[in-house]
């Protein structure tokens, strides 16, 4: 995990006296030691730091040894950047820069507030109030893959609507790369269309996306059912084939656990690290063509 962070923001953000829980949870993902995020700065940050009016600003983040990488911001525009399973953050104050076109998440000195669709963790009931995934547009930030697991997903047509469901809820409208989508589960019952049929129907129910989808369907056992994307992480007990016709039965109501991969409080980063492990150890395994469809390319998988 990286942030690219330049001279101007940097500068304006420490200067600010704010006492928000926004700002606290900033400052603690740029200054504080248990951060997950490694800092890169567009600027000689030992130079920058021997000046002893700038000295005490940053100081705050000394500490975490800054990298100066002077070209960053240039390298950062090109496609082949974004070929890394790193989630970048950009804290850039550069408004001309855009880096939603390649799937992260970047804020000014000016839009802080951006930062709070980003941190948000909470445990959301899902009842019979609701009728499809739509609602996880509430949680949509920039991303530019998803993993999802649910042993169940292939079981039937149901749980093939909840899954175009979920995706056409969090993936991006717009994107100047490949989006990587994998998707790991089993078909216990044996009784759901080809795995190749699959990856065929998925692409023709994606396609209104205008731009190119790499889709690797998986067929193995993955008991977590999880959705992985850049910077959240969604959990369900019950999977996610819960909705039927526009209903949920009162046996399928359930919470989803809804997490920021920066969430200090429930260990997030490295929660979500060791469920992508284990489905990276599946993703390299080679395999017959009833049980891998696609070419296995994720960036969240590298």
């Amino acid at each position: 995990m990286k942030i690219i962070a330049d001279l101007e923001f940097l500068t304006s953000f420490f200067l600010e006296n704010d006492d928000s829980d926004r700002y606290f949870y900033l400052k603690r993902l740029l200054t504080s030691a248990d951060s997950p995020a490694e800092i890169i700065v567009n600027f000689d940050f030992e130079e920058v730091y021997r000046n002893p009016e700038k000295r005490a600003i940053f100081r705050k983040i000394a500490q975490r040894l800054p990298t100066s990488n002077l070209k960053i911001l240039e390298t950062v525009q090109t496609k082949e950047f974004y070929n890394t399973r790193d989630s970048n953050l950009f804290f850039i104050n550069n408004e001309a820069l855009d880096f939603e076109q390649f799937g992260c998440f970047s804020i000014t000195s000016h839009s802080l507030e951006k930062v709070d669709n980003l941190l948000q963790s909470e445990d959301l009931r899902v009842n019979n109030q609701k009728r499809d995934w739509s609602f996880l547009k509430n949680f949509k930030v920039p991303c530019n893959a998803i993993v999802l697991t649910d042993n169940y997903l292939f079981s039937n047509d149901i749980n093939y609507e909840n899954t175009i469901s979920i995706l056409k809820s969090l993936m991006p409208t717009k994107l100047s790369i490949d989006f990587h989508l994998t998707i790991i589960g089993s078909d216990p019952k044996k009784s759901f269309k080809s795995i190749q049929e699959q990856h065929k129907n998925l692409l023709l129910s994606l396609a209104a996306f205008p731009y190119h989808i790499n889709i690797t369907i998986i067929r193995d056992d993955h008991h977590g059912r999880y959705i992985h994307t850049n910077y959240t992480r969604f959990h369900s007990e019950k999977g996610f084939g819960l909705f039927k016709n526009g209903k949920i039965s009162t046996s399928d109501e359930t919470s989803i656990s809804i997490s920021s991969v920066f969430s200090f409080t429930k260990n997030s980063y490295q929660t979500r690290n060791a469920e992508i492990e284990k489905c990276k150890k599946i993703n390299r395994v080679e395999r017959i063509s009833d049980r891998l469809a696609g070419n296995r390319t994720n960036r969240l998988l590298l």
